[in-house]
């Protein structure tokens, strides 16, 4: 087989793929210089590479702006961006794309991003996925300088090499990942939308300060809710941290849990081995970090060893969705003390006082809980699934 046809492709297209470089095929730029002082809060959108960056990651960043006379005067030096043009991050965190889908003015800033303009001989989609299939990155990566920040230049960006079919091949591509990032993207409002709903209940569903009774409620409950120590509730065991000389990276020795860096989506990521045992949990504990970050807290499907960052905790599903409660609403602050980090010791975690219902109604609400922790864990492996899938299929779909 050709090394210049893809290992995966779309059934009707067989010829082979055209080798040549970026600046063969579209004008690649700059901007105009604005100034820090040029920015306002409002007007035309100015993008930075932050801004690149946090589009490509689907997180906020605090966005900037320039007037719109200051636009216009820029626009008649440097141009316009249009639908299909490309932003490139060139400083920091490089070679992270992102396309312009709308006729809305925006401007951007010199130097930190690159311009590589649209052209019919290359379909802006197609373009902004093969700046994010793995051989690009390896690419760009390979040929940066490394120093106190990474450079993706102009000239770089023209001689950067690029393998492509015709345009109809190209926008099937282009297409094809358009539909699979809008499914990527729904699998993360969905997750979303269920951790919202989750936190309202959290706060619906427990009483609030000062009160006794939640707002909501299943039928058949009534009375107050009792106070509660931790200690009364549940069985504590505190961390104790093994020899370091004992830690190991082989999956046959006892898994240790230290921090919350060993705890992913509520659960017990195995991370660290050890041969010594101190104290230990067993499978559908809690572990709850008592180092800083103090309070977070997830369940183990294994046989551990608490290090000392960690408590263990035996205790139903209810008093779990508390103690995260207890997280969620920053709750843990008043009770962590230090001065290098906070932390919580082994008698004031025991001495936490805690609203706790009948063990029927625990009950009730732990599964509630449970079952939308699930729903939740269910979403966000779909999630995980598909962006593993566009992973691959950008490694063998791209030449």
């Amino acid at each position: 087989m050709s090394k210049n046809v893809p290992k995966i492709r779309f059934e009707g297209f067989s010829r082979e793929w055209n080798s040549t470089i970026l600046g063969e095929l579209v004008n690649i730029s700059s901007a105009s210089r604005v100034h820090k002082n040029e920015w306002r809060n409002e007007g035309v959108p100015f993008f930075r590479s932050s801004d690149v960056i946090s589009k490509y990651m689907k997180k906020f960043n605090t966005p900037v702006f320039i007037s719109d006379s200051l636009y216009q005067n820029l626009s008649k030096k440097s141009g316009k961006m249009e639908i299909g043009d490309l932003l490139v991050t060139g400083g920091g965190t490089i070679g992270i794309p992102y396309l312009i889908e709308n006729a809305e003015p925006l401007y951007f800033k010199d130097a930190d991003l690159i311009w590589f303009k649209s052209s019919d001989i290359i379909d802006g989609r197609f373009l902004f996925n093969y700046f994010v299939s793995p051989q690009t990155r390896r690419y760009i990566s390979s040929i940066t300088h490394i120093g106190t920040i990474s450079h993706y230049t102009i000239e770089q960006g023209k001689n950067t090499p690029i393998t492509l079919p015709d345009t109809e091949e190209q926008q099937k591509i282009g297409s094809f990942f358009k539909q699979l990032d809008d499914t990527i993207a729904l699998q993360q409002q969905l997750v979303e939308q269920q951790q919202q709903y989750k936190k309202a209940m959290l706060q619906k569903m427990f009483p609030q300060k000062d009160e006794r009774v939640p707002k909501v409620r299943f039928d058949g409950f009534i009375g107050d809710w009792a106070e509660k120590t931790l200690v009364e509730i549940s069985k504590i065991i505190m961390g104790q941290s093994p020899n370091g000389k004992n830690y190991t990276d082989n999956p046959e020795d006892y898994i240790l849990v230290q921090g919350n860096a060993d705890m992913k989506n509520g659960r017990v990521v195995p991370r660290i081995w050890t041969t010594q045992i101190t104290k230990t949990a067993s499978p559908g504990d809690l572990i709850l970090s008592v180092r800083a970050p103090v309070g977070e807290i997830g369940i183990t499907d294994y046989d551990v060893v608490l290090g000392r960052g960690v408590a263990g905790i035996k205790a139903n599903q209810f008093i779990y969705q508390t103690l995260l409660r207890m997280k969620l609403f920053g709750l843990w602050k008043k009770l962590s003390t230090g001065s290098t980090f906070d932390s919580i010791n082994s008698n004031d975690l025991k001495n936490i006082i805690l609203l706790v219902p009948s063990l029927e109604e625990q009950h009730k609400i732990g599964t509630f809980f449970k079952q939308l922790d699930d729903t939740i864990a269910h979403h966000q492996k779909n999630h995980e699934n598909y962006q593993q899938l566009k992973k691959a299929l950008l490694q063998r779909m791209f030449v």
